[in-house]
């Protein structure tokens, strides 16, 4: 489900300046082959993080990873950690940071910056992107206890997605050995050749309504659903789009944190009824 690093080096070009990489659901991608890629094309990896607070690549934090340049962080609602509507972009890089600055915090310019380059400007030149101060207050407070939260995370949904990948029908979606996730949403992709007939539509249905809230995962277009200009240009034909899209044979569940082993048994339960109600229907 995240990016395949043979697929960079056949992009990259003379114009290509950076990689923006989707930690996905919170399952990080392979760090050590990015960081090759950064060494070899000299140039910047920024981390879509938005998913994947506290997982690790070799025991380092996603977001304080040595090739990463940027890492964006969402606190949105529903996020692992959550301020209500907000995020919040790290970097170690004192340039970035200074640019960052410059891109989304007008009136604390200059004296928020570190570095002389922007020191003659009276202002920056991006617009607020500030939160709400009570927004960073809930989500700081939830830092204290998220390593508890993240562990209870890691425990609640391993064992399902061990549970799940054994009953017929279902698949779930590996990491890589040098990673330790956590899990946003816990997503699991039906085998069509064991379903046959039967839509996803309908496995969600009979997973409901033995019990277990499960949606199935919806594509998005973007190449029609979200213009980022109204000035159109036609800069060419995007034959392949539809197939860098995700395949529409997933499901996710909702993010579980600390279940208690009667409600995992359940849920395993229910999957395991709706495999068992596929094999033996006429």
């Amino acid at each position: 489900m995240n990016i395949d690093v043979a697929a960079i080096h056949k992009s990259i070009d003379s114009n290509t300046k950076a990689v923006l990489i989707t930690h996905t659901w919170g399952n990080p991608c392979d760090m050590d082959k990015l960081n090759q890629i950064k060494q070899q094309y000299d140039i910047k990896i920024i981390s879509d993080a938005s998913h994947a607070h506290g997982a690790e690549w070799r025991g380092k934090k996603i977001g304080n990873i040595d090739c990463e340049d940027i890492a964006c962080f969402s606190l949105g609602k529903g996020k692992l950690i959550s301020g209500g509507e907000l995020g919040i972009a790290v970097t170690n890089n004192k340039i970035l940071y200074d640019k960052l600055l410059m891109l989304g915090h007008p009136n604390r310019i200059p004296n928020a910056l570190i570095g002389n380059e922007f020191i003659n400007y009276s202002n920056g030149f991006g617009i607020k992107l500030r939160p709400h101060t009570l927004s960073m207050v809930i989500a700081r407070n939830q830092l204290k206890k998220y390593n508890r939260k993240a562990r209870l995370n890691r425990e609640t949904n391993m064992f399902l997605e061990n549970e799940i990948d054994k009953i017929d029908g279902f698949k779930t979606i590996k990491k890589y050995e040098k990673a330790s996730r956590v899990y946003w949403k816990l997503l699991i992709r039906i085998k069509k050749e064991y379903w046959k007939d039967w839509s996803v539509e309908e496995i969600v249905k009979r997973l409901k309504i033995n019990g277990v809230d499960t949606e199935q995962f919806h594509n998005y277009d973007f190449k029609y659903e979200n213009d980022i200009s109204y000035n159109v240009r036609y800069l060419g034909q995007l034959d392949n789009c539809s197939n860098m899209m995700p395949p529409n044979d997933l499901i996710f569940l909702p993010t579980y944190i600390d279940v208690n082993k009667k409600e995992m048994e359940k849920i395993i339960n229910a999957f395991k009824n709706v495999s068992y109600e596929r094999k033996f229907s006429i």
